[in-house]
């Protein structure tokens, strides 16, 4: 019996997918290779792809897309490796335009990157409200908070437990005010919703 073209169309975006990760992850490997067992061994590059294809089916659609990740990690992590900005990287590989905020330094990536203190009361005001098709928040004020965030919530003398709640919620309106109507937050942080 043939194949239905429904299913043959899943297939191929299956196929396409497919090449374009290996396209992605040779770019990576090219552009950093004193990180490729890194690059190699990161859980979340795999689960981000996933999301990603999740989200648009075809990862060729995530091109153009205006995406906004929330402490992306920085060129100089306290914690190791896991801490640089890959999610911006493979989104930059994949055509997304970009935005990267972080307390961290991001000078020489190549996507659009501001240096923000995220602990700051309007940290996020300066971007236009529903201006990203995605918003993404990992590793910051979730069960792993970020070791940066830990030191900078002490430095302010600021209960690291109460602050990390409200972070939370300051955080989570941000991510809402600043996504577009029919965007999607994928906050790993806390849950992963869509507007739609």
């Amino acid at each position: 019996m043939p194949e239905s073209p429904q299913a043959e169309s899943a297939e191929d975006t299956f196929e396409k997918n497919q090449e374009t990760i290996k396209r992605v992850y040779e770019s990576l490997y090219t552009k950093y290779p004193e990180q490729r067992e890194l690059l190699d061994s990161h859980p979340l590059i795999t689960l981000w792809l996933g999301y990603l294809e999740h989200w648009k089916g075809d990862l060729e659609l995530v091109k153009g897309t205006r995406v906004l990740d929330i402490a992306c990690g920085n060129l100089r992590p306290t914690e190791g490796d896991m801490y640089l900005p890959w999610f911006p990287r493979v989104l930059h590989e994949l055509g997304a335009h970009v935005a990267g905020v972080d307390i961290g330094d991001l000078e020489g990536e190549p996507y659009e990157h501001y240096k923000v203190d995220l602990t700051s009361k309007d940290a996020l005001a300066f971007l236009p409200d529903h201006s990203f098709d995605l918003v993404h928040m990992n590793s910051f004020v979730g069960r792993a908070p970020s070791p940066i965030l830990k030191s900078v919530l002490t430095a302010k003398q600021t209960d690291v437990r109460g602050g990390l709640d409200d972070l939370k919620v300051r955080m989570q309106h941000e991510m809402e005010r600043v996504v577009k109507e029919d965007g999607l937050i994928m906050n790993l942080d806390a849950r992963f919703e869509s507007r739609v």
